[in-house]
């Protein structure tokens, strides 16, 4: 057997010793390390590419013509106290609808972004918490409430040349929303007898239309859904509700009736002399001026919905009911005028005390009075001003216009 020679296995063993020695200087190489993202969208996740996260859409994902599904809602979520408090903790959709993560991310902007823009200085309680809470009850209202938050964030970009896919998207989305809505209002129609869930549900599905067909611009559209959701208000006599006390209440209901009648009356003041074919049979507040209430306002929205209903009732009163689409109102006729002048003066007592009781007024509530105070010193000058003479009788209300200019500066001073 031949034996290995000395001096090669001196020689091997030299290497090994040099390749031991080169491992050493020499670490070995590892691959770049970074934490995963886990924010963004799931096609930019997916493509391993940052995601901007410009809401609703990313940037990525428009420029490359890819379908961008949003973010995760859980990011950007405020507390929100009445929905907290109200739901459990898993409850993000209305029951039976499996949610996107699109619509998810929506529903998100709705909130964040959509209802504090519309919801108004009286309109807290029904925007923040009524739709918030129906959302998670009624399959119509939550596809309603997001074609109005996409609808409403298209109405945002729609002047800018950089945004027409984005604006595009935005439509297409609210349009099925509004589809998916108007189907589950159809299941509902079909019922032999509707309920009271049935009739909130239906109700506010009127109001969130008309303000979608608003953001649109489509103000025939917005006449149409005025008009039926004021038909189905009086065919109800919705507004007794809001006689019923809070215990009744809560127990037959999920929403406040007060917010309701309150934004239907709006509306109706909004659209009155546009809206045809109401049965006129129907007009309460034609019938018999609107009364009001002996109980002491508790809140400034408490007394904004009872001013709304007078104002409404007002208009009411002078409608043209022959006329499909009149430009200009009448005066009110005298009988009117009596009849709501002292009602008007009744009201105007009831918020003279409430600005002096301490305890009910705070510092959020300001720009509340110094809006009723000027809607209500306009409703004096219509009330109060010589019908035969009113052109040249407006002169003597000089005074009374220059209130009306020094209170909506102050409003608006406190609004930049």
């Amino acid at each position: 057997m031949v034996q290995p020679s000395k001096t090669a296995d001196a020689g091997q063993s030299k290497i090994d010793s040099n390749k031991h020695t080169d491992d050493k200087a020499k670490p070995k190489r590892r691959r770049a390390w970074a934490p995963k993202a886990r924010t963004g969208c799931m096609p930019c996740r997916i493509r391993h590419v940052k995601c901007d996260e410009a809401k609703p859409f990313c940037k990525r994902c428009l420029s490359t013509g890819r379908i961008c599904d949003g973010f995760g809602y859980h990011q950007d979520f405020p507390s929100f106290t009445p929905l907290i408090n109200w739901l459990p903790d898993h409850s993000t959709t209305a029951p039976g609808i499996q949610a996107t993560q699109r619509e998810r991310s929506m529903f998100s902007l709705l909130y964040t972004d959509t209802i504090p823009q519309v919801c108004g200085t009286f309109g807290h309680k029904f925007w923040k918490t009524d739709v918030l809470r129906a959302t998670q009850v009624y399959p119509a209202i939550w596809h309603a409430c997001l074609a109005v938050a996409a609808m409403h964030e298209r109405m945002k970009m729609i002047e800018s040349e950089n945004a027409k896919a984005a604006t595009q998207m935005l439509y297409d989305f609210s349009l099925r929303q509004y589809n998916a809505s108007i189907r589950h209002l159809l299941d509902i129609g079909r019922e032999n007898v509707l309920t009271g869930d049935d009739q909130e549900t239906l109700l506010m599905a009127s109001i969130l239309f008309n303000g979608l067909c608003c953001l649109q611009g489509d103000v025939q559209q917005a006449i149409i859904h005025a008009r039926n959701g004021l038909q189905l208000f009086y065919l109800w006599r919705y507004w007794e509700q809001t006689y019923q006390t809070d215990t009744r209440r809560r127990r037959m209901s999920l929403l406040s009736a007060e917010s309701l009648v309150m934004l239907i009356s709006f509306t109706e003041s909004q659209f009155m002399n546009r809206v045809a074919n109401v049965p006129t049979t129907l007009l309460r507040r034609q019938i018999i001026p609107y009364k009001c209430s002996d109980m002491p306002f508790a809140s400034i929205t408490n007394a904004y919905v009872e001013f709304q209903n007078l104002y409404t009732g007002l208009l009411s009163a002078t409608k043209f009911s022959d006329s499909p689409s009149c430009i200009t109102l009448p005066l009110p006729r005298a009988e009117h005028r009596v009849a709501y002048r002292r009602e008007f003066e009744v009201w105007a007592a009831k918020f003279e005390n409430f600005k002096q009781q301490s305890a009910l007024v705070t510092e959020a509530d300001t720009e509340g009075l110094l809006l009723l105070e000027t809607l209500l010193t306009g409703v004096e000058v219509c009330l109060y001003v010589d019908i035969n003479n009113a052109e040249l009788d407006y002169d003597n209300y000089e005074s009374a216009f220059s209130r009306i200019v020094d209170l909506a500066e102050r409003v608006l001073s406190k609004r930049s």
